[in-house]
């Protein structure tokens, strides 16, 4: 009868494990957001909202905020401008974890920066993935 027992427990356990292994890979990637997302084989690309200050450089043309990302996944700043506005996004590239190239297990918070082709000059700034106007401090 005790034999019985594991093989029935393995009867359910296999799928449950499953499922919540299933549904910490929903919550991991809802977690990080993605109001936006393009996907390329191992890697797929979000944009974020910018939830941090926006600071400006002594250059003019340096535009820095601050983010979050994890294990297999790296954030980049980008800038669209035009002669009278500038539009930043808040690109998370994450890939695929593999066997060959296992996701590291940290989080890491920090600043980064595009830098515009013309100096900003007090043209207003937007979230590129939320549309709502940024504002933006000196450095």
């Amino acid at each position: 009868m005790t034999g019985a027992r594991p093989s029935a427990m393995n009867h359910w356990v296999r799928p449950v494990a499953a499922a919540v292994a299933s549904a910490a890979s929903c919550l991991l990637l809802t977690a990080c957001g993605s109001a936006a997302s393009h996907s390329s084989g191992d890697l797929q690309e979000s944009g974020e909202a910018i939830t941090r200050p926006v600071t400006v450089g002594a250059d003019g043309r340096t535009l820095t905020t601050a983010g979050t990302a994890g294990g297999c996944q790296t954030l980049r700043l980008t800038a669209d401008e035009t002669g009278s506005a500038v539009t930043l996004t808040l690109r998370l590239t994450t890939r695929e974890s593999n066997a060959k190239h296992p996701c590291p297990a940290d989080v890491r918070f920090g600043p980064v920066s595009v830098k515009l082709h013309t100096p900003l000059h007090g043209r207003p700034v937007s979230d590129g993935t939320t549309g709502k106007k940024l504002h933006v401090g000196r450095a």
